[in-house]
């Protein structure tokens, strides 16, 4: 565990017809600092935009049937998530740079991603209401903030679909 204390965001999804946006709020001083837009289906971009609405990540998936996003800042690519799942297990992983953060599923939604030392680097946890969802994210000194927060939205746009594709297999 790290011995620095953890950044606090709420992550609040919104929903239109066809979009859905998140508002990302610091807990420390109850203020929304940053805002992500996924756009499109089969291969989404999500891009991540400041409190005075300047791009600062984008993020594309490299194929539709893969769980491969590049991150991209100031259209440079830099860094990677990757998420597969099978029946089985699912096995999450992000690259920034040379560092690597390995990420696990806790019980029910919850997602915990440590460095090569065993080292905190965030913590997501979905809570998942009737009406209003609201998701914690604890993030550590060990990675940047912005990474933690948009891999956590497309980790939740992932799970989405996978209960999606769930729901409608038992109906």
């Amino acid at each position: 565990m790290s011995e620095f204390d953890p950044y606090g965001f709420a992550i609040h999804p919104e929903f239109s017809l066809f979009n859905i946006s998140y508002e990302i709020e610091d807990l420390s001083n109850e203020s929304v600092v940053f805002a992500v837009q996924k756009e499109g289906s089969f291969k989404p971009t999500f891009i991540m935009y400041d409190s005075d609405g300047n791009e600062i990540l984008s993020a594309k998936k490299i194929s539709a049937w893969s769980g491969i996003y590049r991150i991209f800042k100031e259209d440079i690519r830099y860094a990677t998530l990757d998420y597969s799942t099978s029946c089985c297990s699912s096995q999450t992983e992000i690259e920034v740079g040379t560092k690597r953060y390995l990420g696990s599923r806790l019980k029910g939604s919850s997602f915990e991603f440590v460095n090569k030392f065993g080292d905190l680097a965030f913590y997501f946890q979905r809570y998942v209401r009737l009406i209003k969802s609201e998701y914690l994210l604890e993030v550590y000194d060990t990675i940047e903030p912005e990474i933690a927060i948009l891999c956590s939205v497309i980790i939740d746009t992932i799970i989405r679909a996978q209960q999606a594709a769930a729901a409608a297999a038992t109906t």
